[in-house]
């Protein structure tokens, strides 16, 4: 492995294991001693949201309880849409990339960017992460407990779903599994092109 620094992108539907996949990788790299930190969209929505969400709901955007979850989504899902409309798609990659920037000159090796969602304006969150010189877009798709594949839990995933299967770098496809060894067995071939690149 050399020094180069890498950025990752990981796309999929809602529940298709994009979290999973980027704990796999922060924990495999971490061992072999690469600074790794992993970023996300939804964080940074959350964040822009939770002041208002408490006082004017009475719920945190960072609830966990997926009861109350599925009744703050809507909101937020708006609210999201909104910024990126009013900004051409601008408002959420000027939050998140001064702290990849940041990250990178204080020393970090790999930042994944773990729900990589939308290419619909002529910047998008998919152009963010080939601005970088050094990158690797991911898509994951999973197969449920029943043996059908994960759907799209809003309209937004189904329609940028194409572009990311199309322009990905690698495809992962993987069933439902609390086995870590069959996980890091399905992520190998991720974990060795990373390798290559760093």
């Amino acid at each position: 492995m050399s020094n180069k620094k890498l950025i990752i992108g990981i796309s999929g539907f809602a529940r298709s294991g994009k979290d999973t996949a980027a704990s796999i990788i922060d924990s495999f790299f971490t061992k072999r001693g690469k600074k790794v930190k992993i970023f996300s969209f939804a964080y940074a929505l959350k964040s822009d949201m939770n002041n208002f969400s408490i006082e004017k709901i009475g719920i945190s955007s960072f609830v966990e309880d997926s009861d109350l979850k599925s009744k703050i989504r809507p909101i937020l899902i708006a609210y999201g849409a909104v910024k990126r409309t009013l900004s051409n798609g601008r408002y959420w990659l000027d939050k998140i990339k001064p702290e990849i920037d940041s990250f990178f000159e204080g020393g970090g090796d790999i930042a994944i960017i773990s729900d990589l969602r939308f290419k619909e304006f002529d910047f998008d969150e998919y152009d963010l992460i080939r601005s970088y010189e050094n990158n690797l877009v991911i898509n994951i798709s999973r197969e449920n407990e029943n043996g059908n594949p994960v759907q799209a839990a809003h309209e937004s995933e189904e329609k940028n779903q194409p572009f990311f299967i199309k322009n990905s770098d690698k495809l992962l496809f993987w069933k439902s599994s609390q086995d870590k060894n069959y996980l890091n067995n399905q992520i190998k071939d991720i974990i060795f092109t990373i390798e290559s690149k760093i």
